[in-house]
């Protein structure tokens, strides 16, 4: 939750298809800038070790990559906040 509002990305940690609801609520995901293959994956220990692999992948980026890559997601950000915020309100 807090990534919404800060503007973040991240790998959501949850059962299979999390990032599906997400964007069923109107959330914007990161593919392709995150490998988001590892949340079809049923088999926990199989999700884990594609996580861990992702994390790994982004972890070797420079960093003028991390930043070019995060100025490729700014509209991201702004869009989910935009959507945290509204759903915020509403509760």
């Amino acid at each position: 939750v807090k990534n919404f509002y800060l503007g973040k990305p991240f790998i959501l940690w949850s059962g299979p298809n999390s990032l599906e609801t997400l964007q069923d609520a109107g959330f914007i995901t990161f593919h392709p800038y995150i490998d988001e293959t590892y949340d079809s994956i049923a088999n926990i220990k199989d999700r884990f070790d594609a996580i861990i692999q992702e994390i790994d992948r982004i972890a070797k980026l420079s960093i003028p990559e991390l930043t070019n890559l995060n100025n490729k997601m700014i509209e991201i950000f702004q869009h989910n906040r935009k959507i945290f915020m509204k759903k915020l309100l509403t509760c």
